[in-house]
């Protein structure tokens, strides 16, 4: 009688203590520096689609980023950087680019959206002089 009555505490005491270590888990996460935490947090690769997804070479990929270049053809170029931007996420320079290929798409809501991501990860790109911006800031 008296051991069945002594589980219930050994249970309930463990249960106290996960419960004290998931708040201190938490508590420890939200005061961490912003850089710090965002280091911490793995980046979740959505599943790649469309005829870049299976090229996982960066370098392949910015040679047929050039001749998409070359031919202006901004939806290869788009499909492209997006793929890019998957493989090294990062990587602010190419996420700027794919700014300025959404913008001279005159596509927005995407252009604005990616600027946003690249301030959230602590870049800081100034697209007022930049020419290519000029359809989406009117």
């Amino acid at each position: 009688m008296l051991t069945s009555m002594l589980r219930p505490v050994g249970v309930c005491r463990s249960a106290i203590a996960r419960l004290v270590c998931c708040a201190l888990a938490s508590a420890i996460s939200f005061s961490l520096p912003g850089a710090l935490h965002a280091q911490l947090l793995k980046p979740t690769l959505p599943v790649p689609v469309g005829a870049y997804a299976s090229i996982n070479d960066p370098g392949v990929l910015l040679e047929k980023l050039e001749t998409a270049q070359t031919a202006a053809n901004t939806g290869d170029q788009a499909e492209i950087l997006r793929r890019l931007v998957e493989l090294r996420p990062y990587a602010g320079g190419l996420r700027w680019e794919l700014a300025r290929v959404y913008a001279l798409r005159d596509d927005k809501s995407a252009a604005y959206d990616t600027m946003i991501k690249l301030q959230q990860q602590g870049f800081a790109f100034d697209p007022t002089g930049d020419k290519d911006f000029a359809k989406i800031s009117q």
